[in-house]
């Protein structure tokens, strides 16, 4: 690797030996278990890369501006997928900054005049075998959109509005443990009103059941709050 620079390095989460680097025009390569020994995993222009924190498989990688390609089989040449579309041409530096949530499996953020978020590593809807026939680099039939990349806020971070001055594009994206805090209370209390909603639901099914029953003269049996029956039995005389 001597004759090689790296732009940057990424290193996984589940292996502190395991780094990604782009090298600009020379590609993206990821180390291997001989020590030294790096291996080119695709061509061009090698910009950012990295991992996620859930699934030890995945890669992504960016060429230059907004061409960022993803991979879910250990960085190898022949899965690199396309998930650009929504981002290139929207205000971007030659390499964007881009990041994986280093929390929530999935997401991951970019700058280019703002910054945009997916959830779903830019498959969106799709499943991977139809992300693949669609958007793979080297095979992909590009019917459809290849990307789900969403602006996070509906203001520019470079607009002037938000500062002394108007700015080019975004230079770096990273995560505070603010961010995360205030995640995991949105998802605690969503959690909270989906318990809320199915014990309401619970309790008019019971309600509608005795009010059912009166009428038929039956005995209802108090219903448990996880049962989605309730089991009528005969009044007896």
């Amino acid at each position: 690797m001597s004759t090689l620079q790296f732009y940057s390095l990424s290193v996984s989460p589940f292996d502190s030996t395991l780094l990604q680097g782009g090298t600009q025009d020379n590609g993206t390569w990821q180390s291997t278990s001989t020590p030294n020994l790096f291996r080119q995993t695709i061509f061009g222009d090698g910009g950012q890369s990295g991992f996620d924190v859930s699934n030890p498989r995945f890669r992504f990688h960016t060429f230059f501006v907004a061409q960022v390609d993803v991979n879910f089989a250990d960085g190898a040449t022949q899965d690199w997928n396309w998930i650009g579309d929504p981002i290139v041409g929207t205000g971007e530096e030659f390499y964007v900054p881009i990041i994986s949530d280093p929390k929530v499996s999935g997401t991951m953020f970019v700058g280019t005049r703002t910054v945009f978020r997916t959830k779903t590593h830019g498959m969106g809807t799709m499943n991977l075998a139809t992300f693949r026939f669609q958007c793979n680099e080297f095979t992909g039939h590009f019917q459809v959109q290849c990307g789900d990349w969403v602006p996070i806020g509906t203001t520019n971070l470079i607009d002037k509005t938000l500062g002394t001055r108007a700015g080019g594009a975004v230079a770096a994206v990273m995560l505070t443990l603010a961010a995360h805090a205030t995640t995991q209370t949105h998802l605690a209390r969503q959690a909270s009103v989906e318990a809320e909603n199915s014990r309401q639901i619970a309790i008019h099914g019971e309600t509608q059941a005795k009010r059912l029953a009166a009428k038929l003269h039956l005995v209802v049996p108090a219903m448990q709050r996880d049962q989605s029956t309730i089991e009528m039995t005969p009044a007896m005389n």
